[in-house]
C-alpha cells in the first residue's frame, strides 16, 4: 500500500511483484487489492497464495474481476521461506520462535 502511494502515477500500467497474495479485507490498513486497482496496475505477480482463511484467494479473484492480469506461484518455495513465521502463526495459531 505504501509503495503504491510513493509510486503515485508511475504505478499506472506497471507490474507489481508481491511475495504474498494481496488481501481483500480491512485490517490495520485498507485492502491491498483496492490500492492495486486504484493505482491502475496492469499485472500482479504473486509468489504464494495467503494461507489465512480470511483471505481464501478472494484477493486474486478481486484483482481478476477488476481486469488485472494475475500470475500465481512464481518463486513459491522462496516466498514460503520468506513468510515462514507468518505461515506458522496462521496455520498453528502459535508464534514462530527461534531459540539459541
Amino acid at each position: 500500500v505504501f509503495a503504491l502511494k510513493d509510486a503515485g502515477e508511475l504505478a499506472e500500467g506497471a507490474t507489481a511483484y508481491v511475495s504474498l497474495e494481496p488481501c481483500n479485507h480491512y485490517g490495520r490498513t485498507p485492502p491491498c487489492t483496492e490500492a492495486l486497482i486504484k493505482a491502475k496496475v496492469k499485472k500482479v505477480v504473486v509468489g504464494m497464495v495467503d494461507p489465512n482463511p480470511i483471505v481464501d484467494s478472494k484477493g486474486l479473484e478481486r484483482l481478476r474481476d477488476a481486469g488485472i492480469d494475475v500470475t500465481v506461484g512464481v518463486e513459491e518455495e522462496l516466498c514460503k521461506r520468506l513468510n515462514k513465521a507468518f505461515i506458522h502463526r496462521i496455520v498453528t495459531g502459535k508464534p514462530f520462535v527461534t531459540l539459541r
